[in-house]
Order: C-alpha cells, then structure tokens, then sequence
C-alpha cells in the first residue's frame, strides 16, 4: 500500500489538517511547519494523488492558462505572475497555446475539464465577433473563469485588465505635448478586440486634442507583431505629408515600424517619435528603446490568479471586472517634433 497523507504527518509531527493545508495552502502553514513537511516529503519520497482527491472533492488543485498566441512578448510576464502566484497558494498551471484557433481552444478546455482542473484562465484579447465568445460564459456557469486583458463579454465572466483606450489616449496626449500635430496610429487588420478598444482611444484622442479627422492616419496591416509594423511603416513613409510620429497597437509593431524607418536612413527621434504599447522586455532592448504604455503584465497576471484563487474559495464576486493604470515609460524613440507642423 502506498504512503498516505496520515504517514507524512506522523512522521513531520504534525496534523493532517496541517499537512492537507501545506499541499493546498502552504501560505497558511507557518515557515518552520512547512519546513519540516517539505523535509518529510522529500525523505519519504510522498507524491499527492490528486485524482484520488478529484474523484472525492470534484476538483483538482489544477489551473488551466489558454494563451491565444506564445509569439506575442506581452503574454509571458502574464503567464510567469499567474504561475508565481498559484505556486503559493499550492496550485499547479497547465499552459495550452491556442494559435487564435477556435477549435483548438474549445478542444483543450474539453481536456481540462477532463482533467477535474479547479478553474480556467483566459489570457489575451478575444475575437471582436462576442458570439465566438459565448463558450466561455457557458463553461463559466459550472466552472471558475476568468478572462485576463479582454472584459467583452460584458459581465458574463470576471475580468481583470487595462483600458487600453485610455493608454493609447495617454500616448496620444503625451506626443501632443511635444508638439506633434500630425499622429498616424498603426494597427492590425486581424479581427481582435484589443484592436478595436485602441484604435477606438485614437480616435477620441485626436478628436478631443482638435487634431482633425482620425481615419486618414489609421495604418492597418493583415499581419501582427513585427511584420505588420514593418510593412504599415512603409506605407506612411510613402505618403506625401508624413506624420512626425507614430503610435503602434503593440510593442511589436512599433519595433517593427523602428526597424523600416532604420532601413530607411531615419533617426529617432529626430525625424520620426514613436510609441509602442504594453512595456513588454523587447521595447527597452530595442535601439532606441522605444517609449511605451506600461501595461504591467507581471503585476496584471499575479492578480488575475489572485482573482481566481477568491473565486475559488468564494471570497471574490465571480461575476466581477478589474482593472490596472496603465502607465507612459518614456524612452529615447520619442521626443519634441522637429518638422515645424
């Protein structure tokens, strides 16, 4: 017969409460207690067996992340604060990358809950059509979720993210004080929510700042990240007025776009500004670094398992929306306008 949960406590001196708490709340055991049960364990070589316990309790200590793309630099602070946090309170994270597919991720969320997980995590923006959505408010009924960066659905599920109108409007502002008149703001084409709440923030942005209409200086490319940037940066600089500077949706394309304008003989901030947008690692590795909105993805992904965990043990609303400052990290790929407009 295998060792029990009642071994482990004889040996360690403790309860079995005690020992139950240290594997599912180690930060309700005191750090000499959880000492001497990490000893116990290791010596007695003890594994939990979590599907006994799913089989009594309906629930594992198991949370499922599902990420719409690992590409995107933005989601890996999330990911790495959501698993920093669960690891304290004695969860264990299953990572599922979803590739933006539909299938792939209504697939995995069958396999999870195969799996007797306690609850899901939902990082990233979802597709702007809120019916390709509608699962999750389902799953959501018999399930704790929460949708991390993307609050859509409109009350159907917890949330916790950032205004990202708001941040792009902070970055509009922020150039306006520089002097910049002519603003041109780089996007993607692809159907995400994320897209759409910020170019919503540019164009409030240059209508409250009286910098005439929006839509002749939106820059949508069909591709994302590095690619799009790149290719809608070559766009603008083929236009016969230029802008002095350019907002980018993300951190990826703005590196993108810094990448065409090098290309092409541009010095930052002397000829163009540009703005990224999340903090993710690569806008201050970049040359220049590149100013960006601090969307505090470490911070953003501890409270979201935080969230999660009270939804859990019923001390948090699960019908509940939160949301971080976003915040302006000024770097050398921005500066006063030098063209005179």
């Amino acid at each position: 017969m295998g060792l029990t949960i009642s071994d482990v406590a004889n040996s360690a001196g403790v309860s079995t409460a005690t020992v139950s708490r240290y594997l599912n709340q180690p930060h309700l055991v005191s750090p000499d207690r959880q000492e001497r049960i990490a000893k116990t364990i290791a010596e007695l070589n003890y594994v939990p067996n979590n599907m006994a316990k799913a089989l009594t309790t309906n629930q594992t200590t198991t949370i499922g992340v599902i990420v719409p793309d690992i590409n995107n630099v933005y989601y890996p602070p999330i990911v790495r604060g959501i698993e920093d946090y669960l690891t304290e309170c004695g969860f264990v994270s299953f990572l599922c990358n979803t590739d933006q597919n539909l299938s792939r991720e209504k697939r995995y969320i069958t396999t999870l809950r195969s799996q007797q997980v306690a609850g899901m995590i939902f990082v990233g923006s979802r597709p702007s059509n809120p019916s390709l959505s509608d699962h999750l408010a389902e799953l959501r009924r018999s399930l704790p979720v929460l949708m991390v960066n993307d609050d859509m659905l409109d009350g159907k599920v917890s949330s916790i993210g950032s205004q990202e109108a708001g941040g792009i409007y902070q970055a509009i502002k922020y150039l306006h004080s520089l002097g910049h008149r002519n603003i041109a703001f780089i996007s993607s084409s692809v159907p995400l929510n994320t897209y759409i709440q910020k170019e919503r923030g540019f164009c409030h942005a240059m209508e409250h700042l009286g910098l005439g209409p929006a839509g002749q200086w939106i820059f949508r490319d069909a591709k994302e990240y590095e690619a799009g940037g790149f290719s809608a940066m070559k766009k603008i600089m083929e236009l016969s007025k230029a802008p002095s500077a350019v907002v980018a949706a993300t951190d990826q394309m703005a590196v993108g776009a810094v990448h065409a304008l090098l290309e092409h003989g541009y010095r930052m901030p002397r000829d163009y500004s540009v703005v990224g947008y999340s903090n993710s690692c690569i806008s201050s590795t970049t040359y220049p670094g590149i100013t960006t909105i601090d969307q505090h993805g470490y911070e953003l992904g501890k409270q979201a398992a935080q969230m999660l965990v009270q939804i859990i043990h019923g001390a948090e609303d699960d019908l509940s929306a939160h949301y971080l400052d976003t915040k302006l990290v000024i770097r050398k790929s921005s500066g006063f306008c030098m063209t005179g407009e």
